[in-house]
């Protein structure tokens, strides 16, 4: 890739980097491993690259296995993880989510899946862009999990909070199924202007409910012309979605699917 285009991918990146202070709508159920147990999570993701400092854990240069391998100003940084039995019925797994060395289109970041092996670890998977804010185990009616994942990107003029299941016994195309999707659009200059955040997320057993704040008006002129230094105000509700798991996937119940049919469009 000529350096020129690298710098301005880049630096597009950069500028779309989600901002930090973001609280999740959903309580995370992963954790910061200490620094014995981050070692070892290292040697099985990067080999001898790892490196644990005090509270920094990550791999340098980037891994193979990412979009900027090889790049030594970037770090694959451990954030958090969480135990499952993704793989089989029972399972010890460990997923780990990643920041860097990956670009725009991937997030800036991804997971790794890995397997128990003896007394260590064996990677035995990594998905760019599965990069939560906060994620929690789903059982399946098959005895295994799947991850649920609450995340938020802002790029583009657009604010994407999303909730979406991850099942990493698919193939990467296949393996993200959207449960609920809400795209705060007043920065993105179109004709369709949707005001909307995700506010809480609170679980009953396996079915969830999601507090939501929405509304959509049709852009005027000025909005259109000022775009998006000035923002439209958008009259909102607010909204609770229940949605129901049957073992597979899910669905919202009776009550919300006219609203979530609304949203959704």
């Amino acid at each position: 890739m000529p350096k020129l285009l690298w710098w301005m991918l880049l630096c597009a990146a950069v500028a779309n980097v989600p901002a930090t202070a973001y609280t999740p709508a959903m309580e995370n159920q992963g954790r910061v491993p200490e620094a014995g147990e981050a070692a070892a999570i290292l040697k099985a993701v990067c080999g001898d690259t790892g490196q644990v400092k005090d509270s920094q854990m990550y791999c340098s240069p980037c891994p193979d296995f990412t979009s900027l391998h090889g790049i030594t100003t970037e770090r694959f940084e451990l954030r958090f993880v969480l135990a499952g039995s993704y793989s089989a019925p029972g399972a010890q797994d460990l997923v780990v989510f990643f920041r860097g060395c990956e670009m725009l289109p991937d997030r800036f970041g991804g997971g790794v899946l890995l397997n128990k092996s003896g007394d260590g670890w064996k990677m035995s998977r990594y998905d760019s862009a599965l990069v939560p804010l906060a994620a929690r185990n789903i059982r399946l009616n098959a005895g295994r999990d799947v991850l649920f994942v609450e995340s938020n990107f802002i790029g583009m003029g657009l604010d994407n909070n999303n909730l979406y299941t991850f099942d990493f016994l698919q193939q990467p195309g296949t393996a993200r199924q959207d449960v609920l999707r809400l795209s705060d659009t007043t920065r993105a200059c179109g004709y369709d202007v949707t005001k909307a955040s995700l506010e809480k997320v609170t679980w009953q057993e396996q079915d969830f409910t999601a507090a939501v704040t929405w509304g959509r008006i049709k852009a005027e002129p000025d909005y259109l012309r000022d775009c998006p230094d000035k923002i439209p105000t958008v009259p909102t509700q607010s909204y609770q979605l229940h949605f129901k798991f049957d073992g597979t996937t899910f669905q919202p119940a009776d009550d919300s699917k006219n609203i979530y049919d609304q949203i959704a469009k």
